[in-house]
This record gives structure tokens, sequence and C-alpha cells, in this order.
């Protein structure tokens, strides 16, 4: 099973290659990029937690669509990786 470094690494990865993605398509459709849940404490192979989750993401997205998410651009912090590393150290 993988430690926490290597599923950082993973989650670093796939962001990173979901913020490229989004920018090249970024002129040609309108992207809204909800802020992810951060930190998650959970490991990904244990689904007994499974709604811990699922309540945070529709609580926290709430919150940012009343707080005008969607008229927003650009990435949220937590997928800029430069930033996200400097905030976690």
């Amino acid at each position: 099973m993988p430690g926490p470094a290597s599923g950082h690494a993973l989650n670093l990865t796939i962001s990173g290659q979901m913020v490229g993605d989004i920018e090249r398509i970024a002129d040609r459709v309108e992207v809204a990029v909800v802020p992810p849940l951060c930190p998650l404490d959970l490991s990904p192979y244990d689904f007994t937690r499974a709604g811990e989750p699922i309540d945070r993401a529709a609580a926290s997205t709430g919150e940012w669509i009343d707080g005008g998410g969607l008229t927003r651009r650009g990435f949220p912090y937590e997928l800029n990786h430069r930033l996200h590393k400097q905030k976690a150290a």
C-alpha cells in the first residue's frame, strides 16, 4: 500500500495534469474550478468513512458558490503547486 508521500505525489501529478488541460481549453469554454478538499486525511483504500469527504465537499462547494465562486476565474490556491508546497511547509 502506498505511503502518504507517494499519495501526495500522485495527487500533485493529477492536479497538475488537470490544470494544464483546463489552461489549454480556457479560451474556448468557460470553466469554474471548485477548490479541492485540503487536507484530506482519509486513506483512499478505506471506504468506511466515505461519507465524510462527500459531506465536506457538499458543504464547502455550497460555501464557495454562495461566496461568488462561479464568477471567479483562475485556479484555487490549492491547485497551484508552488503555492501549495509553500503553504504546506
